[in-house]
């Protein structure tokens, strides 16, 4: 199998690659998915909004994976399978400052730009992006497990009510569909650092139950929510687009849950933000229109 590297192994100066790889930038760029689906369930027709949150949320997820990177340095370079860890856990004055400097940026343009209640859910995510690095509370069991999806839909929520001032039923709904895909997600990233969390004693479900239980939750994961899928469109509780743009992520699910059988993990983390990166595609050829009509 030919993996797919976006952590910009080559064509790139060392310096270059270093912060790329640092900023997780292919991972900054797929979480873009949230805004964009957060845009089109609104119906807004502010096109430069959906270009602030989505500077915010980039900047957001820099900063959040960029303080978690330095924080983690020693076991990501004890994890085979990690994405391009740091080299050194003593980094130097530059690196420490690249983090605290995109969370200013970041909270500084949602001052200016987006709701009270909007900045106040993108504050609580920078807050706790900071405890959950700085403070190593993924040692209690789930939270490791628990935060990126709970972040994720927080993320979710933040950006819809930059582009809406009141959350619909749609969003409730996708907002709970996106915790369900990325705590399968989650999970899987898990197994995969199984033998490291082990050692750190970092309580995952893994850690926990074992490998063949966790793959049978993913799978049971994947089922359930393409049944509650199936089932909000069939009742008219979300749109098409939303139905579609879930559904899209069938191909990568069959390929991960495969993946999971044969105990292969290396080529995870691409594939997850490749599905992002498509699908926020997706849903931005279906907004072409209005994109056009403001143009």
């Amino acid at each position: 199998m030919k993996i797919i590297n976006l952590q910009y192994p080559y064509g790139l100066k060392p310096e270059y690659r270093f912060f790329a790889n640092y900023l997780r930038i292919g991972r900054g760029i797929s979480v873009l998915f949230i805004p964009i689906l957060a845009f089109t369930i609104s119906r807004s027709t502010e096109v430069m909004d959906l270009i602030t949150v989505s500077g915010i949320t980039l900047l957001g997820i820099a900063g959040t994976y960029s303080y978690n990177c330095l924080k983690d340095a020693k076991e990501d370079r004890e994890n085979s399978s990690h994405p391009n860890p740091l080299k050194t856990s003593i980094p130097n004055t530059l690196e420490k400052k690249i983090p605290c400097c995109l969370f200013i940026f970041a909270i500084l343009i949602a001052l200016l730009f987006v709701n009270r209640h909007s900045l106040l859910l993108f504050l609580a995510l920078a807050l706790f992006s900071v405890i959950y690095s700085k403070f190593k509370i993924k040692r209690i069991f789930l939270v490791k497990t628990m935060t990126v999806s709970f972040c994720y839909m927080t993320l979710f929520f933040a950006c819809f009510l930059a582009f809406s001032p009141i959350i619909t039923s749609h969003a409730i709904l996708s907002g709970l569909l996106i915790l369900m895909l990325l705590f399968s997600y989650s999970v899987i990233s898990d197994i995969r650092d199984l033998e490291v969390d082990k050692k750190y004693n970092f309580i995952t479900i893994p850690v926990k139950y074992g490998y063949l239980k966790s793959e049978l939750l993913v799978i049971s994961i994947f089922v359930l929510l393409n049944t509650a899928l199936m089932f909000f469109y069939a009742q008219d509780l979300i749109s098409l687009e939303i139905a579609s743009t879930f559904f899209m992520f069938i191909p990568v699910e069959l390929y991960l849950s495969y993946y999971i059988h044969i105990r292969d993990l290396r080529g995870v983390d691409t594939a997850r933000e490749m599905s992002f990166i498509l699908t926020g595609i997706f849903l931005l050829i279906l907004n072409l229109p209005l994109v056009s009509s403001i143009i």
